[in-house]
């Protein structure tokens, strides 16, 4: 089935203007159209775009719009909505907005024979169907006259005139039925996507005060939409909030800089994404303690009067801790560098400091071993290790006459030269002792 072979809207000819497209009125109402949110809910089907496949589950989608319309009108004379129709709304936004990129999806592809990067350089959805209308209307028109400031940032606007000189070709061909079809479909979606959006954020506030003062009305809304209530998102435990709307991807979880691998619903919030990358972990933790905390302060006063006191005292409470987690440390007190002293230091002299350098004194027998005679061949020896030692001059005469002239003596304590005096003693009283019993045993034989 194509994407316009409708009986209600017709189709789109080739020769038919974008203006025209988008100007389209939906169909007229009848009696039997009319019904409550909840059919809508149940009736909506998402089909997921695939290549060949066609998109005939979006004019069913369109079909619907005035009843999603209609139902708001009426309950917003009637009374405040109930919890009920609150979530299952934010329920068929979560499903609008799928749609919505299966439509931008198919527009990209597409455009994408005429225009190929167009998509990465514009990645707001809107903005980019916004340059892809005016890029239709004016194939022959000066890049400055096309008013692409009226749409992107100067930056944005800037890149994608200098791209469209060199990688823009109007000539190409491509489907205009479906180009001019998505782009009527994604319009019409996108518009309603906003009137529910806008009538959802507006009912959460009295079904969850605390959690919208918290996190924002929007993702308040989607929060209780994934889990059905309020009560049901209370008893969730707040480790387990971070992953809740994560996206699939077939490539695995991909870390940057942040080091959060669960993107949630709660990892887009402004308390969040304000934050350094590097602190964005912490604070995706932190809020969603708090959301845990506000979702059950919500389910407790349910059934009586319920403001937004907790929540706006968490939010200042996080913005406060966050604000001192981001602060750098203080700067401690630097010391100045000491005053350098320009006076000559004192030589150290006398007897005592020669004898206390007299211990370090290399003694002379060393000495000698690090000399060697000239013409002669060194005396060497082997160590326990097989390293060879050599003597040098240590086993000359001169040094050995030398080596007695010089007090090499090791220093001890007094300690241990009296323990060392009484094992001497000891030895020798035992070597005299046992000198003696031998002599009696031999005087005795």
């Amino acid at each position: 089935m194509d994407l316009l072979d409708d009986d209600d809207y017709g189709s789109v000819s080739e020769t038919e203007s974008v203006d025209q497209t988008v100007r389209e009125e939906g169909p007229e109402r009848t009696g039997s159209d009319l019904g409550s949110v909840s059919e809508v809910v149940s009736g909506f089907q998402p089909k997921f775009w695939r290549s060949g496949a066609d998109l005939d589950g979006l004019i069913q989608v369109a079909k619907h719009e005035n009843l999603i319309r209609d139902a708001m009108t009426s309950e917003s004379n009637n009374g405040d909505a109930g919890a009920d129709t609150v979530v299952q709304l934010g329920q068929l936004v979560s499903l609008i907005d799928e749609e919505l990129s299966l439509v931008f999806q198919c527009l990209a592809d597409t455009y994408r024979a005429r225009f190929p990067g167009l998509e990465t350089l514009v990645p707001e959805r809107k903005q980019y169907v916004e340059v892809v209308k005016i890029l239709t209307r004016a194939h022959d028109v000066d890049v400055s006259k096309m008013g692409l400031d009226q749409v992107l940032s100067k930056e944005e606007t800037l890149v994608v005139s200098m791209t469209i000189k060199t990688g823009f070709m109007p000539a190409a061909s491509v489907d205009e039925a479906v180009l001019l079809g998505a782009i009527r479909w994604f319009d019409r979606l996108y518009a309603l996507l906003e009137d529910v959006s806008q009538y959802v954020e507006a009912r959460i506030r009295t079904i969850a005060p605390n959690l919208c003062a918290l996190v924002g009305p929007e993702t308040a809304t989607k929060m209780v939409a994934h889990h059905g209530s309020v009560r049901d998102l209370s008893v969730v435990p707040s480790c387990n909030l971070p992953s809740v709307g994560q996206r699939k991807t077939l490539n695995g979880k991909t870390v940057d800089i942040s080091g959060v691998r669960q993107r949630g619903y709660l990892f887009y919030t402004d308390l969040v994404q304000t934050q350094p990358p590097e602190f964005q972990k912490q604070a995706l933790r932190i809020v969603a303690a708090k959301v845990s905390l506000a979702a059950r302060a919500d389910c407790a006063a349910s059934n009586g009067n319920c403001n937004s006191d907790l929540g706006n005292r968490w939010r200042h409470e996080i913005i406060e801790k966050l604000a001192k987690i981001v602060d750098p440390p203080n700067i401690g007190n630097v010391k100045p560098l000491p005053v350098p002293e320009d006076a000559v230091k004192k030589k150290r002299a006398g007897r005592r400091f020669r004898k206390y350098k007299e211990q370090f004194k290399m003694s002379h027998l060393r000495q000698m071993q690090n000399r060697m005679e000239f013409g002669k061949e060194e005396q060497t020896t082997l160590d326990p290790y097989g390293e060879e030692i050599g003597f040098g001059m240590a086993n000359s005469r001169n040094a050995i006459a030398l080596s007695s002239s010089f007090n090499n003596k090791t220093k001890m304590r007094k300690g241990m030269r009296s323990r060392l005096a009484q094992e001497t003693k000891n030895t020798h009283d035992f070597l005299s002792d046992e000198r003696s019993e031998t002599l009696k045993r031999g005087n005795n034989l």
